[in-house]
């Protein structure tokens, strides 16, 4: 190092990880080397690498540890350690069609492992959601700094979060069919001893995703242009904060699952699951599919659905004002009673 610094004559180039020198070398000779460049200028590599560069690391690692993971597609049910997880699931994400989520509640440096692979998903057309732990559970600064900027780069990949109070699942759903489970946190795992199970079954993803209601964790990516579905409706916010689920314990049991806002308890919305996503500016009805419209009532205005005649009503924030104007009035039974059938004079 030494010969490179003292020989440079009009430029002098310096390559490596800034947050990985920052976080492993900081009292050494090499940190005020990389800190004083990277003060004076620094060049993300994103801007110069070729536009397809995730794709080719991924596809090249895959080739590398093909021999490790070869029989993976051979096996119903396979059990890994924590030295084959990650072999097994980058095999995986390369081969991946339409959609992965993953449920990893802690963010650690095993993310940037894997977001090159998650970068090759979303550049081919799959849905990629991250289902984690809000910034409000991590009690310690430095550690909810680092979650934030884990946060912005995974949005900046192209990546879906959900933010799930005080969740602990760890799973990872593929194209509804591969399944993993188990006690490894996929985007934060680094010397613990774990165990992952893989499964190879459309049966079992389709019971642990109804277990933790996969669907409805995911309602709120719909309409992916729609950022009011994801962010608190009150007008106190300078800047709307996105909204993060709810659940006690029991969730499954008592289907209380509500969204809620980020910055409680200083705010203390919350709303309900909607039990539909919206279609063409209305709900679709859970028990037929019909498209609903929204009827006000001089005490409410409702969803109702034209079909079956299901109705509920609606909740804070879930529709604009525009569509509050534009909902139909219709009285209620005993208001057209009343109209239609003159009370008798009394004697």
């Amino acid at each position: 190092m030494n010969v490179a610094v003292t020989r440079a004559r009009n430029r002098l180039f310096v390559l490596g990880s800034y947050s990985h020198v920052r976080q492993q070398l900081k009292r050494s000779r090499l940190w005020d080397l990389v800190d004083y460049a990277h003060r004076i200028q620094h060049i993300k590599a994103e801007d110069f690498l070729r536009a397809d560069f995730h794709r080719a690391v991924a596809d090249a690692s895959a080739r590398i540890n093909h021999g490790t993971v070869s029989d993976l597609d051979a096996h119903h049910l396979r059990v890994l350690s924590e030295r084959d997880f990650f072999d097994a699931l980058e095999y995986d994400l390369v081969r991946a069609k339409s959609r992965v989520v993953i449920f990893s509640p802690f963010l650690g440096r095993r993310a940037a492992d894997v977001m090159p692979r998650l970068k090759t998903c979303v550049d081919g057309g799959v849905d990629v959601y991250v289902v984690t732990l809000p910034l409000a559970d991590i009690d310690d600064a430095d550690v909810r700094s680092f979650y934030a900027a884990t946060h912005r780069r995974l949005g900046q990949l192209g990546v879906k979060l959900v933010f799930f109070r005080e969740m602990h699942q760890k799973l990872v759903f593929i194209d509804d069919r591969i399944l993993y489970v188990g006690g490894l946190n996929p985007l934060s795992h680094r010397h613990t001893t774990e165990i992952m199970d893989r499964w190879d079954s459309k049966d079992v993803s389709k019971a642990h995703a109804e277990q933790v209601r996969l669907t409805d964790l995911l309602s709120m990516w719909t309409d992916p242009d729609d950022s009011a579905m994801r962010t608190c409706p009150r007008p106190k916010h300078k800047t709307p904060p996105p909204l993060l689920i709810v659940a006690p314990v029991t969730y499954q049991r008592y289907d209380a699952i509500y969204w809620g806002c980020t910055e409680y308890p200083d705010c203390d919305y919350v709303r309900r699951f909607s039990f539909g996503p919206r279609r063409s500016g209305a709900r679709v009805c859970d028990q037929c599919g019909a498209a609903m419209r929204l009827e006000r009532k001089p005490s409410a205005v409702w969803w109702v659905c034209p079909s079956c005649r299901a109705r509920r009503k609606i909740q804070e924030g879930e529709v604009s004002q525009a569509e509050l104007a534009g909902s139909r009035y219709m009285p209620s039974l005993a208001s057209r009673r009343s109209k239609r059938i003159p009370r008798p004079p009394r004697p």
